[in-house]
């Protein structure tokens, strides 16, 4: 009898693990709400959002003078709604740090990237077509920080109910214990 891993061979399974992790990224693990109300409780790490802020605006300043005078407005309004963007997708990961959701917002980010430089590529506005790939690399970015936070959020909450669990056992062990020492005949 030959194991169905065997029927279809080895490089198949490492091409479906390849393809998982391309086009499908992400811990499988969804957490019930029973244990996110248990294990996921840590607050969001406010001092991320400052420190995301205070880069978009810093790199910013710095880079000014290389924009067009005409699109200065415009640049720094869409890197700072870009950043708030990222950041309420990184709460919202935070929260429910799931497969799906982070697939949505990754392909989500895709869609609307292409759906505003498409246009300026087609059209009239030749002029910012240098700076696409700034910014596919700085989207790539975004997207790589909210696969980790993802990893990192799912990893801390299973720690986190793994502890509990032993936390648990412990004390029932405890409790088994001292119920015997009170009363030794029930070893």
């Amino acid at each position: 009898m030959t194991s169905p891993r065997s029927q279809h061979g080895p490089d198949s399974r490492r091409f479906k693990d390849w393809i998982r992790w391309l086009f499908y990224p992400g811990s499988k693990r969804v957490f019930t709400p029973e244990e996110m109300a248990r294990a996921g409780d840590q607050p969001w790490p406010y001092a991320i959002d400052h420190y995301l802020y205070g880069n978009a605006v810093l790199l910013l300043a710095v880079f000014t003078h290389e924009m067009p005078r005409g699109m200065r407005p415009g640049i720094w309004s869409g890197v700072l709604l870009t950043a708030w963007a990222s950041l309420a997708m990184a709460h919202a990961l935070w929260r429910s740090p799931t497969r799906k959701r982070l697939n949505l917002a990754c392909w989500g980010a895709g869609a609307v990237i292409a759906a505003v430089t498409l246009p300026l590529i087609r059209g009239n506005w030749r002029e910012p077509v240098p700076g696409l790939p700034l910014l596919v690399a700085v989207m790539t970015a975004v997207l790589s920080g909210w696969w980790i936070l993802t990893i990192y959020r799912v990893d801390q909450i299973e720690g986190r109910l793994r502890e509990l669990a032993e936390q648990d056992a412990a004390l029932r062990l405890q409790t088994r214990l001292a119920a015997a020492q009170i009363q030794p005949h029930f070893l």
